[in-house]
This record gives structure tokens, C-alpha cells and sequence, in this order.
């Protein structure tokens, strides 16, 4: 099998994340006297982005990334004060929370059946890779500081990754990794800051809107960006959170999910635009020659999407569109994503 279950072992936690998560929240609701408020618990994420649920298979193909996030002022023995690094964050009056999580991303050529190079298109590329998060909140505002460590090039496993998945849902194989990037681990220390509520319209029939604006950025050899957007929330009994969780450079949302109680749903728009200085998976390594394009330096995404929820539970489907990322891309990119977040 082409060495095919090599790097499954940690894409089979992400896995996990969907498969046991509804039954193990049912299981929990039999015991809910006993369990603790929702700032006390952890929240864990699935998200799974691809562009077969937009129909396509190109560029950005296949997204995974497993999250957890720390009950609030759970720090896992590591000093409060190291909090005080992230802008905003003051002591008592903010909740610190620890993240981490673990994720693989793969690129590929619009033609998956040509063997040979394809100069003129994206290159094949792969990501595997996981980090550490400080988080802040405060009075409607959330920061994240984050290490991310990880590697591309063939050790990312593309390669096995999509030829095993293309198998199972029997679609063609894929051509041409031999011409992927080459390996190269990766360090990136990204930074969120999120605002909550700026505009804010909530009546007493539970139907509210609001908008929460944020910017990020991004420094490292796999990316380095800066960012800014906002998103637009309309539905019932919003929650009181910074949206659903994207995979990066996205970065629509966030892991904090607070539970509204009961049923709640929301639609929702967001929009987001990045200067990028960098894209390893365009530019190619940075050290070796390897395949590459001619990035352009402004990228935007729109993201349109549901979410719904019921106690501890959150599913949510987005629809992303982004535009050229390269000299030569005949179109812009789209591709959806589904992410399910519990708390327990």
C-alpha cells in the first residue's frame, strides 16, 4: 500500500474527533449535575476542509486539524506571567487558557494526472505539523499567541496521504508527488487578536446579529502574513464566542467555543484579506531549489456558512472562496469545511 497507514497515526486522532464525539456527549448529558460549568471544561475540534464539497481538486485539496483548548485559568503548571506577554492581557481581570493542536495540509497542480513537472502551476506540497497556544480573554477580546512546529517535503506524508484517501472514494491517482517540495521543517509564530460584540443587536425573541472584527499575523519559513477581517453573525441564541475554527493562513473563528445553553443556530459571513511575505508552498524551500510559482502578495478569503448547536455540542459547515494566490492561476479557489467542537 504504498506505506499508506505511515501517517495515519495522527490523523487517526483527528479522525476520532468525529467519530466519538456525539456518542460521548450524549453520554455526558446523563451525568450533568455532576459536571462543571462551561468555562470549566475543555473544548476539543475537529475540521476537516476540502474542495471536493465544492467540487473541485486542486491547489489547496485537504485540510485536517485536531484542536483542544483549556478551561479557563488552566495553564497546566506553566506561570501566569507568561501571559503577560500577549497585548491586553491584565492578571486577575483576563482568563488565560492553553491550546494545542495537530493538523496536515496538502497542495497539488489543478492536474493531478500529469507525472511530469508542471512549472507554470502550484507545486505539490504537504504540511504536518502541530504547536502550543497562550490564550487571553478579556472583556470581549480574545489573543493568541502560537508556536507551530512541523516539516514539508515527503516526511508530511502527502503523497500516502491522498493516494490512500483517493482509493478508498475511488478516484484517480495522483501523478506527479515525485515533484513535491523538498523536506524542510518548519517554525511559525502566528498572532490572533479577536474583538467580540463591536456591533451588537440582540431582542428578546433570541434572533440577534453582531460583528466581531480581528487581525492576525503570521512569522516563519512556512508563512508569513499579516491580516485583517471580520465576521457577521445572524441566528438564535448566539453564542457568546468568537466564531467556528479555520485552519491557518485562515483564520476566521477561533477554538473557544461557550455554550448559549439549549438549541442555538447562527449564518454567518466573514471576510478576510492578507498581505503575505511568504508562502513556502509557493515560493518552494528556502534553502534548496525546488518547484515553485510567483506568488501575488494580496490574498482575501470569503467565507459564507451555518452553524448550529445543542448543549456541548457545535457542527458547522463553511463554504470558502479565495482568490489567485499565484501568476498564471486561471481562477480563484474554493473549497468547504466541516468542524465539530465539544465540550467536556
Amino acid at each position: 500500500m504504498r506505506h499508506a497507514m505511515k501517517p495515519f497515526a495522527s490523523l487517526g486522532f483527528l479522525c476520532a474527533v468525529f467519530l466519538c464525539a456525539v456518542p460521548l456527549a450524549a453520554r455526558m448529558a446523563l451525568a450533568e449535575d455532576e459536571m462543571p460549568t462551561p468555562d470549566d471544561r475543555w473544548a476539543v475540534s475537529g475540521v476537516l476542509e476540502n474542495d471536493l464539497f465544492a467540487g473541485t481538486d486542486r491547489h489547496y485539496t485537504n485540510g485536517v486539524l485536531a484542536s483542544a483548548l483549556s478551561p479557563q485559568d488552566e495553564t497546566l503548571g506553566l506561570p501566569a506571567d507568561w501571559w503577560n506577554v500577549l497585548p491586553g492581557h491584565r492578571g486577575g481581570a483576563s482568563k488565560a487558557r492553553i491550546g494545542f493542536h495537530l493538523g496536515q495540509s496538502m497542495f497539488t497542480p489543478e492536474d493531478i494526472g500529469v507525472s511530469a513537472p508542471q512549472p507554470d502551476d502550484r507545486p505539490y506540497g504537504a504540511w504536518l505539523h502541530g504547536g502550543v497556544s497562550m490564550v487571553s480573554e478579556s472583556a470581549h477580546e480574545l489573543r493568541a499567541l502560537t508556536l507551530d512546529l512541523g516539516v514539508v517535503g515527503p516526511a508530511a506524508f502527502g503523497e500516502e496521504a491522498q493516494s490512500f484517501v483517493h482509493d478508498v472514494i475511488g478516484s484517480d491517482e495522483p501523478q506527479g508527488w515525485d515533484n513535491q517540495i523538498r523536506n524542510e521543517p518548519t517554525i511559525t509564530l502566528a498572532y490572533d487578536h479577536r474583538w467580540q460584540n463591536v456591533f451588537e443587536l440582540r431582542p428578546e425573541n433570541g434572533i440577534g446579529v453582531d460583528l466581531m472584527p480581528h487581525v492576525s499575523g503570521a512569522l516563519g519559513n512556512a508563512y508569513t502574513y499579516a491580516g485583517a477581517g471580520a465576521t457577521l453573525r445572524f441566528g438564535q441564541n448566539l453564542p457568546d464566542d468568537f466564531g467556528p475554527l479555520s485552519i491557518r493562513p485562515g483564520s476566521i473563528g477561533s477554538p473557544l467555543y461557550r455554550p448559549s445553553g439549549g438549541f442555538s443556530w447562527y449564518l454567518f459571513a466573514g471576510a478576510e484579506g492578507r498581505a503575505v511575505a511568504r508562502n513556502i508552498f509557493l515560493d518552494g524551500n528556502s534553502f534548496k531549489d525546488s518547484a515553485s510559482v510567483s506568488k501575488k502578495p494580496l490574498v482575501g478569503d470569503l467565507v459564507l456558512g451555518a452553524s448550529m448547536a445543542y448543549e456541548r455540542v457545535r457542527l458547522t459547515y463553511s463554504f470558502v472562496m479565495r482568490s489567485k494566490e499565484f501568476d498564471g492561476q486561471d481562477a480563484p479557489d474554493r473549497f468547504a469545511s466541516l468542524t465539530l467542537t465539544l465540550k467536556f
